[in-house]
C-alpha cells in the first residue's frame, strides 16, 4: 500500500521514489521538486508535529538516479529498500564497494 507525505502529499511510489526527477502518475511533480518546494514553504514550526524517520534528509544530487541506466534495470525486493536516507538503501552496499 502506498503512504503519502502528511508534509508535502508526495505518494510513496517505487518508480519515482528511484528515479527522483521524474513526474508522472500518481504524484504530478518529483519527488525532488516536491521537497525543494516544501521545503522553501513550510516553516520548521509548522512541520515540528510531524516526526520523520530518523536520519531522514533531502535527496542529494548523488540519490538521483536517471531512468535510462543499466543500473535501473535492477530493482530492490521492496520500496523500503529505496528509500535513500535508511542504511538498508538497495545501492548503499554498491556504493560503498565501489570507493
Amino acid at each position: 500500500m502506498d503512504k503519502n507525505c502528511p508534509i508535502c502529499g508526495w505518494e510513496d511510489n517505487a518508480y519515482q521514489l528511484r528515479f527522483a526527477r521524474v513526474v508522472g502518475p500518481p504524484n504530478n511533480v518529483s519527488l525532488r521538486n516536491a521537497q525543494r518546494h516544501h521545503q522553501e514553504r513550510l516553516s520548521s514550526v509548522e512541520t515540528a508535529s510531524y516526526a520523520r524517520d530518523r536520519g531522514w534528509r533531502m535527496l542529494s544530487p548523488d540519490d538521483i538516479e536517471q531512468p535510462d541506466t543499466k543500473a535501473g534495470s535492477t530493482w530492490p525486493g521492496s520500496i523500503e529498500a529505496l528509500y535513500y536516507w535508511r542504511p538498508t538503501y538497495f545501492r548503499a552496499e554498491k556504493e560503498r564497494s565501489a570507493r
